[in-house]
């Protein structure tokens, strides 16, 4: 364990590495925000029918891959999927066409030429599928109404140089990832797609009762009392963002009043606004409804995937047992553990007792805190380091020392 946790720091504290995971990240955040451009002139909420009616289908399985771009139509509807495409076509043709493997055998100046020519072929591709699916879009239609707003040669021809475009930058987006960040860019791009899907997965698989999905927030609506009912709604206030909001500024002040440094405020800031901002882009993709219970909170004004009540909670009540438990040296230090561990877990059965999240929705949350906690951890490192304690205690125990000396001395 101390061996993973030393790796995970010194991806941050090695500049090249730091560098490279943070480009990583900063591309891939462009990528998302490519997901939300719709291509012009599509009726989107027909679109949406058409892939509700298609699910299980193999246009559900390459929706998967695109990270449901293709279900929105997003400029970046046609995914990674022409690349992956034009490279096995390539590798095949490697086997079959003597200057193909004249050149794979010329070494790197030979590999770049495929790669090359790999590009050219991923455009053709492009060309083609965008082509075949303003087409038939064109000629698709639900309850008398076209998905195409003006259907026409305008309307294809914009299509295709918009998806052909989406494509190529997608394409350049994982190079320069696999040049300048970390790990191969096109695996990563798939894996963001899917993970991005994860909420909507979870939904439709088992009929939507993976991990009790659908019983417990039945179970839930069956068992609600009024004693119940106001106890849930207590520990949901306390997950509520103006009792967070004042927690959080409340440990920001006393940090910076006893320790007299900014380390643990940008820590608990980071840790917040960070929460916040993954939240809302998540349930803005996602839009997962919420149960098909009776909801005892109305007026809700985010999707139930994944549940900002319960992150919020989490990364709060943790960050403040982190700092505490960091810089103090009592034993009453480990008391902070409790609300760390109390807290998620009573908003989350508050959460799920009014019938405002699914399980799933609480485990993703908890997922994604342990995970953005880590890595602000590892970044930011609100505590003081080991050696520095150290120094302290020992700076501490020297002196007491002279100090009884002191005392003995003038005793006598």
């Amino acid at each position: 364990m101390n061996k993973l946790v030393q790796a995970f720091r010194n991806i941050f504290s090695t500049p090249d590495l730091r560098n490279r995971v943070l480009f990583t990240l900063g591309l891939l955040a462009v990528y998302r925000l490519g997901g939300h451009i719709p291509t012009p002139g599509i009726n989107t909420e027909l679109l949406q029918q058409l892939f509700q009616q298609g699910q299980g289908s193999v246009l559900g399985l390459i929706d998967l891959f695109s990270g449901g771009n293709l279900r929105r139509l997003t400029i970046f509807a046609l995914g990674i999927m022409p690349y992956i495409t034009a490279s096995i076509i390539l590798q095949l043709m490697v086997v079959v066409w003597p200057y193909l493997e004249r050149l794979q055998k010329e070494g790197e100046l030979g590999r770049r030429k495929i790669t090359q020519y790999t590009r050219y072929l991923t455009i053709v591709l492009s060309l083609f599928q965008s082509f075949t699916i303003a087409e038939t879009l064109t000629r698709q239609s639900m309850s008398g109404q076209s998905l195409v707003y003006h259907p026409g040669p305008r309307f294809i021809l914009m299509t295709m140089l918009t998806l052909t475009t989406g494509s190529a930058f997608i394409m350049w987006l994982g190079e320069q990832i696999s040049e300048r960040g970390i790990g191969n860019g096109m695996s990563l791009i798939i894996f963001v797609g899917i993970v991005v899907g994860l909420g909507e997965l979870v939904t439709k698989a088992g009929n939507g009762n993976v991990l009790g999905d659908q019983t417990i927030p039945h179970w839930f609506a069956a068992h609600r009392t009024a004693g119940w009912t106001r106890w849930s709604l207590i520990f949901t206030t306390l997950g509520a963002t103006q009792a967070i909001l004042i927690v959080a500024l409340a440990t920001c002040v006393v940090f910076l009043a006893v320790t007299r440094h900014w380390r643990p405020v940008i820590f608990v800031a980071t840790v917040m606004f960070g929460e916040l901002a993954a939240f809302l882009a998540a349930a803005a993709v996602v839009k997962r409804p919420r149960p098909h219970v009776t909801q005892l909170d109305q007026h809700l004004p985010t999707s139930a995937y994944p549940s900002g009540h319960e992150a919020a909670t989490c990364c709060l009540y943790v960050a403040v047992a982190i700092l505490v438990i960091g810089h103090a040296r009592g034993w009453w230090r480990w008391l902070f553990l409790i609300p760390a561990i109390a807290m998620p877990v009573l908003v989350a059965l508050s959460r799920m007792y009014r019938g405002e999240h699914h399980p799933t929705d609480i485990l993703a949350s908890l997922l994604f805190s342990a995970l953005w906690l880590t890595a602000t951890v590892l970044l930011i490192k609100p505590n003081p380091d080991d050696q520095v304690k150290a120094l302290r205690s020992r700076a501490t125990r020297s002196g007491s020392t002279r100090a009884e000396a002191a005392t003995t001395a003038r005793s006598a």
